[in-house]
Formats: C-alpha cells, sequence, structure tokens
C-alpha cells in the first residue's frame, strides 16, 4: 500500500486555528450582509460562502498551479451559485425549468440595464452577492494554504464590509465591522506569528514555551488600540475644517459610483418589485385607462387547439354584481406540482387529449394566467374556489406562492371543451344546484328596464345559447366602444346607465351588461377577467400578450360542456365557432337563424363551407343517389309548372323559398339531401343583403382563395379587388351597402344596388375564372396586410 508523501505540501500552510479565524472573518460578512433586509433569498449566501472558504482551502493546498486552481474555482462556481439560487424557486418545481426562470429573469435585467430603467427584480443582486461571497471565500482560503498572505486573506472581506455598511449606515450595525477587524488583525497576528516560527525553527532560534501566548496577547492589545483610533477618526476629523474638505474629496468617487448603481439595484427598495396583477378579490367597472404596450407574458403552444377555439387567458372569475363585481369564491388551498388535483366538475365534453403552454413573464405577476380548464401547473399555488356539493371545487383564481419575478418561466397542461353551436342548443337547462345558486342571483337594483330589454331581446330565442347569441349581436351592434367614460353617476346602475344613457363603453360594460341581461332571462352567467389572445409572432408558435390586452369578456354555462366565453365587446373579433352538424344528422332549423345577424351570418358561411367540404360518396350510395336526382327532377318539374300562377298571384312572400322547400321534404321523407342542394338551401335562407354580399366570398373561392371565419367585410372586399380590379367597383357598392344594412341603425340600404353589384361580381368572377383555367393563368390572391 502506497503511503501519502506528505514531504510534497511542505511549502503549504495548514493552521487549524487560522482558517477557524478566517471562517469568523467571512461569517461577519454575510452576517452583516444578511442584516441589512435588503431583499429576501440572501440568505443563499451562508451556504456559498462556507462551500467556497472549504474549496478554496482545498485547491490551495493542492499541487495544482496557479491558473489551473482559477480555472477549478470557477467552474465550481458556475455550478454551486447556480444551484444555490434555483434552491430558492422551491423543491417543487423541475430543474429545467428553474434554470430557464433565472436565465429569464437576467434577460428582462439586462433590457432594463440597457434602457437606463430601474430593475424590478432582486436576482441581480442576489446573483452579484453571490459571486461576489464565492470569490472572496475561495480566494481567502486559496490565500492562506498556498501562501499565508494575511492581506490577500483580510482585505477582500473588508472592502465587501465597508461597502454594505456605508449602504446600510445603522450605527448599531458598527459592531459588525468592529468584529471584522477584530478578528482579521488577529488573522494577520496568527500568521506573522506562523511564518516566524518557522523561520526561527529552520534558524534553531530558541523559542520560549509562553511565546504563541504572549504573542496573542500583544495581538489582542494592539487591535484594540487601533480599534479605538479608527472609532473617533472621523469625530476628529468633523472639527478640523481642512481634514473635513479631505475627506469629502475622498468620499466623491464613491458617492458618484453609488449613484450609477442605484438603477442596478433598485430592486432593493421593494424584494419583490411591483407585482403587476390588475385584478384582486373585487373589481370596479371604473372609467378606463389608456393602456400600454408593455409585455405581460408570452405563451407558447407546442399543439394546435381543437377548431374554434380563441385563447382566453383567464385570471380570475367573479359571481355578485352590486354596481361593481365581488366574488364568493374565497376558500383557500395549497397545492404543489407533485401533487395537483383541482377537482373541477366533470364535463363530458371536455378533451381527453392535454394541451401543453409555456409561459413566461414580461413583468412580476402573482396571478397565473391559462386558456379554458387547467389540469397542471408546474409551479407551488395557491388557489381560491368554492366548494360544490357534488365535491367538486369552483375556481376563482390560481396564484402563484411566492410571486414570480419578470423573466421567470412556468408550464401548464390544459384541456379544451369541443364546443359547436350544435351542442350548445342541444346542452338543455338542467342545470347544477351550485351553478344556479352562484350565477343567476340579480341585486335589486337592477332597472325594471333592464329586466324588459332583455327579454325583448332573447323572448323569440328558444335555446340559452340563441339568447345569449342575440344578447352578444346587440351589444356589438348598438353599443360604441371607448377606452375611457365620463364621470360616473351617483346612486345609479351602471350597467342602466351604460346601455340606455351612455351607449358606449369599454370591455367591463360590455362583459357585466351581458351578464346581466342573461341572468334576466334565466340563463347562468358569470364575468371572467385577464387577457385577450394578443398577438402571434409570425412563424412561431407563440403569442405576445401586452398590457393593451387586458380585457373583460362573460361566461355562459351550458350542462355537460361548462363554461364557454361569448365576446360581446365591439373592439374585439367575432367569436365564430364549428357549427357541429353534418349532413348526416342535422338538427338545426334554418328558420333558427335572424336576417341582418353577424353572428347568424357567420355560422351560415361556416355550415356552407363544411357541406362543400363534405364527400358526396359518404352519405349515400349509387343507387340512393340515383333516386334522390329523380325525385329532385320531378319536384323541379312541378315547381316550374307553378312559376306562371305564383306570378300571377305574387305569391313570393308568401311561400319559402324553394331549395328550402326541397330540402325540408326530403327531410320528412327520411332521405338525407344532396350537399348541392344544402348549399342552395342555406343561399335562401339569407336575408337579400347577406346573399349579394356572399358573392363576395363566392368570387374569392372561385378565384382560389377561400376567405377565413375571422376575415371582416373590408378585408375580403379588399382582397377581392387586389385580385379582380375590374371588380373594385361593384365591391365598394356592395361593401357599404352591407355595412349600413347590418351595422347602421338608420335602414337607409339600397337592397337593389347591393343586388345589381354582386350580380355583376358574380359574372366578373366567373369570366375571370374560366380565363384562367382555359389558360392556365397564375394570378396570387393578395390578402391583406396582417394575413401577409
Amino acid at each position: 500500500m502506497k503511503i501519502l508523501d506528505l514531504s510534497r505540501y511542505k511549502d503549504r500552510w495548514w493552521d487549524w486555528t487560522a482558517i477557524l479565524l478566517l471562517f469568523v472573518v467571512l461569517s461577519t460578512t454575510y452576517t452583516r450582509l444578511l442584516a441589512t433586509n435588503w431583499t429576501e433569498t440572501l440568505d443563499v449566501t451562508r451556504s456559498i460562502t462556507t462551500l467556497g472558504l472549504i474549496t478554496g482551502l482545498v485547491l490551495g493546498f493542492s499541487r495544482f498551479s496557479a491558473r489551473w486552481t482559477f480555472a477549478f474555482a470557477i467552474i465550481y462556481g458556475t455550478f454551486v451559485v447556480p444551484w444555490r439560487l434555483g434552491e430558492t424557486l422551491g423543491d417543487s418545481i423541475a430543474w429545467h425549468e428553474r434554470l430557464l426562470s433565472l436565465v429569464g429573469r437576467l434577460e428582462v435585467i439586462i433590457r432594463h440595464l440597457l434602457d437606463q430603467k430601474p430593475v424590478p427584480d432582486n436576482l441581480l443582486f442576489i446573483l452579484l452577492m453571490s459571486i461576489v461571497m464565492w470569490a472572496i471565500s475561495a480566494h481567502a482560503g486559496y490565500s492562506l494554504t498556498r501562501n499565508a498572505n494575511p492581506w490577500n486573506i483580510t482585505l477582500p472581506a473588508g472592502v465587501v464590509i465597508v461597502l454594505i455598511h456605508s449602504y446600510d449606515p445603522i450605527s448599531r450595525r458598527l459592531w459588525y465591522l468592529v468584529t471584522y477587524f477584530f478578528f482579521s488583525l488577529l488573522i494577520i497576528a496568527r500568521l506573522v506569528f506562523i511564518k516566524n516560527r518557522k523561520r526561527w525553527e529552520q534558524n534553531h532560534t530558541y523559542m520560549p514555551p509562553y511565546l504563541g501566548v504572549d504573542f496573542v496577547r500583544i495581538a489582542v492589545i494592539a487591535t484594540v488600540i487601533l480599534l479605538l483610533v479608527t472609532w473617533t477618526a472621523p469625530a476628529l476629523a468633523n472639527t478640523i475644517p481642512a481634514a473635513q474638505t479631505a475627506w469629502q474629496q475622498i468620499k466623491q468617487p464613491w458617492s458618484d459610483l453609488r449613484n450609477t448603481l442605484d438603477n442596478a439595484f433598485a430592486s432593493l427598495k421593494s424584494s419583490l418589485g411591483i407585482i403587476a396583477d390588475y385584478y384582486g378579490p373585487s373589481l370596479g367597472l371604473g372609467r378606463g385607462n389608456r393602456l400600454s404596450d408593455t409585455v405581460v407574458f408570452y405563451a407558447s403552444a407546442s399543439e394546435e387547439p381543437p377548431d374554434g377555439v380563441r385563447y382566453y387567458w383567464r385570471a380570475r372569475v367573479y359571481d355578485i354584481y352590486q354596481n361593481g363585481w365581488t366574488t364568493s369564491l374565497q376558500t383557500t388551498r395549497e397545492l404543489d406540482p407533485d401533487d395537483f388535483e383541482l377537482n373541477l366538475p366533470d364535463m363530458q365534453d371536455n378533451s381527453r387529449t392535454l394541451y401543453p403552454f409555456a409561459f413566461q413573464l414580461g413583468v412580476p405577476l402573482s396571478t397565473l394566467m391559462t386558456p379554458n380548464q387547467l389540469v397542471w401547473i408546474s409551479r407551488p399555488s395557491k388557489i381560491e374556489y368554492a366548494p360544490n356539493l357534488d365535491g367538486s371545487i369552483d375556481l376563482a383564481s390560481l396564484r402563484a406562492s411566492p410571486p414570480l419575478k419578470a423573466g421567470e418561466t412556468f408550464q401548464a397542461r390544459v384541456s379544451f371543451n369541443t364546443i359547436t353551436v350544435d351542442k350548445m342548443r342541444k346542452a338543455g337547462t338542467e342545470y347544477p344546484e351550485w351553478v344556479t345558486q352562484r350565477y343567476l342571483q340579480l341585486p335589486e337594483t337592477i332597472s325594471e328596464r333592464t329586466f324588459q330589454l332583455a327579454n325583448l331581446i332573447a323572448s323569440e330565442m328558444a335555446t340559452p345559447y340563441d339568447k345569449a347569441a342575440a344578447v352578444t349581436s346587440y351589444l356589438r351592434t348598438n353599443i360604441d366602444y371607448v377606452e375611457t367614460v365620463p364621470s360616473l353617476p351617483v346612486d345609479r346602475d351602471l350597467v342602466d346607465w351604460f346601455l340606455f344613457d351612455l351607449k358606449e363603453g369599454f370591455c367591463n360594460y360590455y362583459a357585466s351588461a351581458e351578464v346581466i341581461l342573461l341572468r334576466s332571462v334565466g340563463v347562468p352567467a358569470r364575468l371572467a377577467v385577464g387577457y385577450a389572445q394578443g398577438e402571434k409572432i409570425p412563424d412561431s408558435d407563440t403569442w405576445v400578450i401586452r398590457q393593451k390586452d387586458a380585457h373583460a369578456w362573460p361566461e355562459v354555462y351550458f350542462p355537460g360542456i361548462g363554461w364557454v366565453e361569448f365576446e360581446p365587446t365591439a373592439s374585439q373579433p367575432v367569436l365564430a365557432r364549428p357549427l357541429g352538424f353534418t349532413p348526416e344528422n342535422s338538427s338545426i332549423s334554418l328558420d333558427n337563424f335572424r336576417e341582418d345577424d353577424p353572428i347568424a351570418d357567420l355560422e351560415l358561411d361556416q355550415r356552407e363551407r363544411e357541406l362543400r367540404e363534405e364527400d358526396p360518396g359518404v352519405a349515400t350510395n349509387r343507387t340512393q343517389s340515383i333516386y334522390l336526382l329523380i325525385l329532385i327532377a320531378l319536384v323541379f318539374a312541378f315547381v316550374l309548372l307553378l312559376i306562371p300562377f305564383i306570378r300571377r298571384r305574387q305569391l313570393y312572400n308568401k311561400f319559402p323559398a324553394m331549395p328550402i322547400v326541397l330540402e325540408k321534404s326530403l327531410r320528412r321523407l327520411g332521405l338525407q339531401p344532396p350537399a348541392f342542394l344544402q348549399i342552395w338551401a342555406i343561399r335562401a335562407a339569407l336575408s337579400p343583403l347577406a346573399r349579394a354580399y356572399s358573392e363576395i366570398n363566392l368570387a374569392l373561392s372561385r378565384l382560389g382563395s377561400q376567405p377565413k371565419l375571422t376575415d371582416t367585410p373590408a378585408e375580403r372586399a379588399t382582397a377581392l379587388t387586389n385580385a379582380l380590379p375590374p371588380a373594385a367597383n361593384p365591391t365598394e357598392i356592395l361593401l357599404r351597402e352591407y355595412q349600413l344594412g347590418i351595422y347602421s341603425q338608420n335602414n337607409h340600404r339600397d337592397i337593389q344596388s347591393a343586388k345589381s353589384a354582386g350580380s355583376e361580381i358574380r359574372q366578373l368572377s366567373i369570366k375571370e375564372a374560366i380565363s384562367r383555367f382555359l389558360f392556365r393563368k397564375q394570378q396570387p390572391i393578395d390578402r391583406p396586410a396582417r394575413y401577409r
């Protein structure tokens, strides 16, 4: 067995007394830092200092060169500092997310420094203090065992503790400085004695037995004298004008440096920075604010959501209206990512697919915002909720514990309801008891005319969905959007004021009005707040949500489906969802659609598209198709025979349109109408103005550009004008008449002009489509700028 050769380490210094004194000096330094209470999690420097001292002692005693020991110290520090900082975020958070959060917060800090803005995050200070404490402790340990240089050991820690005291000049904390100087001088005395003793031993000089004790006694006395002189020196300097002037000149560079560092360490004035949560347990309707472009958070979705889903980043919901909103959902409970169980009401139409999202904050936040139904989140959190009678919970909000800082990240998994118009119409009205108790209540301050308006809008609607769609359409059509409103009236219901007098407002008023109107006709609804979808970064799956996207919207409860968002705010795009019925199973009557209803037009537009995409061979076999064609031909011939009689008697307006009659007749016979007949019936069900406007959509389809459901009429008209310049004039006429008919309260539309313009667009587009087909003419369709 090979014995360790200690002779190789004769030039190293190892003295337990000096090591103990050095540990006291370094402990005094980080304890002085903790005593400031400048910010949270500063105690991380304690373990970093201890580990740094051990690392420095070992590296100093090793045989590695100074260059290699420096490299090893940096490598170890690169591991230790992030490790200890990551530990401050919580044990239940995955390590990759902790590191991403630290990097994200540093990015935000750097942007603030480059913009010369105060840094709201304390991470910069904690990181710098951790690096400094690692560096001085590792350097002190290395200097002690490698060359026993007393000044390299004590001076760096002295500079740090003096800087700390200059920023925190509390007189009772001066004892930390005194303690540091006392033990530093003892280290110096001890190392001087050790070096002299080693020299005396080499020279065979006689040393009295009590020399060490006498040396320590002298060192202590000298230290006390020096400390007394140091203590009284500033007071003596203040009595001498020349000394006072010299002292101010010495302090001036340090004052300049402190001013420079003010922005970097602005977070020390508040440990957490300003938490940018706008929604608390209560919400006043307010007068509105000018919102900024400040980025609140980024959201990345790695998978496409179900059709018809628009992201609403929900922060909180409210159930009690009293000229403002409060919530009865105030029970709280802590949740851990490793044991995350919300026990939300089980909805049969919830998608079993879990959709992952990744979030990065642009500002400090406490409330965690997620879309739709949350299944899991990666951060420890506190939920606010109310227990339901069936054992499930009614969730109000989810708050991070502790709050998250700008740049931090978190992960979430959510499920989406497979929402279609057909399912919402068929959902019925068998509401759970907890829904009717909380979400149908109305205060006594609701005016009689508010109830009358709700009944007027929804009286002819058969289902809760149709009532919600009617109220949504009414608000979008009759109320103007503004960002701010005048001073609020006193002793007056604000919803009544908004609906009948002001007739303009922002999302808080739109959403509140829809909730109250729906509750007035027995439809459970609640107010949700958070952020609208935001802006998608081109060629990515990331959305940017800014402060100006702060939003409020109504949510309506449907049995078996759950809470569904509606969008009455006129500044937001129309929220269109899949119809959900197919040629094989259509229970939606065309009679349910009202003329000149923008939402109904969107639904008919989508139904027509779905039918065009159907495979005719799926619904019927070849034999059935032949029988259908024969029957349709006979019916068509019979109708042709009736046309002269109808013209003579002027009975056009007394009978439904022929394609509608044909479609309904086939369904009564138990036969499935072919797709082309259903499309024909859909167009016949439209109002004359909407039917004329649909020529723009058909023309775009003929020219190879299927418009999106979210395209506005103006955007569709622009696309057609760019694709077919000769159609610019009739397109402009048709667009003007359509907008007058749909959005204007005055009935000044010219139906005949719209029909003529639609006919001209149809002729021009057919000619252009034929020309392109014959001559293989390739012409790209220009889309509006926001779709490029």
